[in-house]
């Protein structure tokens, strides 16, 4: 499940071993990355938390990274403290100024950067397992990864889910005879077909189909996960 993509940075990074520092701090291959071809990366933290999510194009001579708008001064800051005596080069360019329809993304189910998921998300959570490389050696983060993979599921997942409502029911906290289960971090602002659609992190013990109470006294039904939450 990629993330939803708003207003965006966008930074070409360049000189003799950018790519063996990308390599060697991101989530995802780059060095076997062909050409022109792009994928999903991460900067994640020693506890495999996000610390940036973004998307990488490798070129001749450069990558070209874009993600959150928010979050460019954190991918700056975090990539130039792993640069020692690297020949590496961090170029802002321009920013990405792209329109977006709110209600369109949460019906998709694309989490938002700083609502649905933050610096406390692994991307199992979210569903973001084509973010990682579970095969590619060792990064910041790689052993939390690894032992996600090897040992056991996520104790939450980011879900979608329904109510039958003619007013929005409320963001918050969601409960399962009594006891808090989850929060929800998006709902549609107009009900589609009667039902308001949400996206939120649950805990796992919630299935597919069950019902969870809002902090309203609103009932949701869990529908579906990211098409690629870690299982």
């Amino acid at each position: 499940m990629k993330i939803h993509e708003g207003d965006a940075f966008e930074i070409r990074i360049s000189g003799r071993d950018h790519v063996d520092l990308l390599h060697r701090v991101a989530s995802n291959e780059v060095r076997g990355l062909a050409v022109g071809a792009r994928n999903e990366q991460c900067l994640l933290s020693a506890k495999g938390k996000i610390i940036v999510p973004f998307a990488l194009r490798r070129e001749n001579d450069h990558v070209l990274i874009s993600g959150p708008l928010e979050l460019k001064r954190t991918v700056l800051e975090t990539l130039d403290r792993y640069i020692f005596t690297e020949d590496v080069l961090l170029e802002p360019l321009p920013d990405v100024q792209r329109e977006s329809d709110n209600d369109e993304r949460i019906e998709a189910g694309r989490p938002k950067w700083g609502v649905d998921i933050d610096e406390d998300t692994i991307p199992w959570e979210a569903g973001m397992g084509e973010y990682v490389s579970t095969s590619k050696g060792c990064y910041t983060g790689q052993e939390t990864i690894a032992r996600i993979e090897t040992y056991g599921q996520v104790a939450r997942r980011l879900m979608r889910l329904t109510c039958a409502a003619q007013q929005p029911p409320a963001i918050g906290e969601v409960f399962r005879e009594g006891k808090p289960v989850g929060r929800i971090t998006s709902i549609t602002s107009i009900p589609r077909g009667g039902l308001f659609r949400a996206i939120g992190m649950i805990r796992r013990e919630v299935a597919e189909g069950e019902n969870v109470t809002g902090e309203d006294g609103r009932e949701w039904t869990a529908t579906t996960e990211s098409s690629d939450a870690h299982k």
